[in-house]
């Protein structure tokens, strides 16, 4: 009997805590940094070919969030993924491509779609071979020749022509093309293709507006052979286990960015008009791509 107060204090305890957890659920990791910048990865993606703006974004994040901005800097596609995997960032500015994988397995969720000038919301892939070359008129006519690539998990840059050559029965682009290389960006793949190192190549459609828009000399330098069908813009990105208030925070400073002329002038400066709610329809025929792409 002298034991029976203790056991139901601690019994009581227990009950307590439990009610306590169930009411109030334990904060996701992002939660427990509070004084921890919000990180947000990029890559090839919008702003990483505008560097010199990098900055300029991160102040008029963090005032508008009252909370510091750091951009994360990769290199390429695969290792901003490898980032993401580790959850070392919050959010993500991804390339179409990384951004269905990631998605398909759980790892991001879509936030919002930036808008380009044409307002299409889309994008998309770009046959260039250099202006000097009038016979070339599909993809067909560059076999056995060189060709450069972006990298191996663009969408524009390398996946679209992948899907290209296995409807031509070939498979492998080594087989196909003499010689292949990857440049590591859109302007450099067209950079590659004007200057006739290479014969070929492929680039998205909002990477050659913004080329033409700094260097208007490339157009006559390089022609457009076809374009491929339109795909959703690259993404913004919550990674999976951000908590949903910094989500949202984050999700609202961005659709608001084109009520504001400082917004307005930083959005003008990538090539953009605003942001706009992601829709996940807009990925949809990238299901084929996925399929065949393996694990990277």
């Amino acid at each position: 009997m002298p034991m029976r107060g203790p056991i139901l204090s601690d019994w009581s305890g227990r009950v307590l805590l439990l009610l306590c957890l169930m009411v109030f659920p334990l904060a996701s990791l992002a939660d427990w940094h509070e004084d921890r910048p919000l990180r947000i990865g990029v890559n090839a993606s919008v702003l990483k070919q505008h560097p010199e703006v990098l900055p300029e974004w991160e102040r008029y994040l963090s005032a508008r969030l009252k909370r510091p901005v750091a951009f994360v800097h990769r290199d390429t596609y695969r290792e901003m993924m490898d980032v993401i995997k580790q959850q070392e960032v919050e959010f993500a500015w991804l390339s179409t491509f990384p951004y269905a994988y990631m998605a398909h397995r759980g790892r991001v969720k879509l936030l919002v779609t930036p808008v380009p000038r044409n307002k299409s919301g889309g994008y998309a892939a770009y046959l260039l071979v250099p202006s000097s070359d009038s016979q070339t008129r599909s993809i067909e006519d560059l076999r056995g020749r060189v060709f450069a690539f972006a990298d191996p998990y663009s969408l524009t840059g390398y996946q679209v022509m992948r899907l290209w050559l296995r409807q031509l029965g070939e498979p492998d682009p080594n087989r196909f093309f003499r010689k292949t290389f990857f440049t590591r960006s859109h302007h450099n793949t067209i950079t590659a293709v004007a200057s006739g190192l290479a014969d070929g190549g492929m680039v998205d459609s909002y990477a050659w507006d913004r080329a033409i828009d700094s260097a208007p000399g490339l157009a006559a330098e390089v022609r457009i052979v076809t374009r491929s069908v339109e795909y959703g813009f690259p993404p913004v990105v919550t990674v999976s286990g951000v908590a949903a208030r910094y989500a949202a925070a984050m999700r609202d400073v961005l659709l608001a960015m084109d009520k504001d002329d400082e917004g307005r002038r930083l959005l003008q400066g990538v090539g953009l008009i605003g942001f706009t709610i992601g829709d996940p329809r807009r990925y949809k025929n990238l299901s084929q791509l996925l399929d065949a792409a393996g694990n990277p």
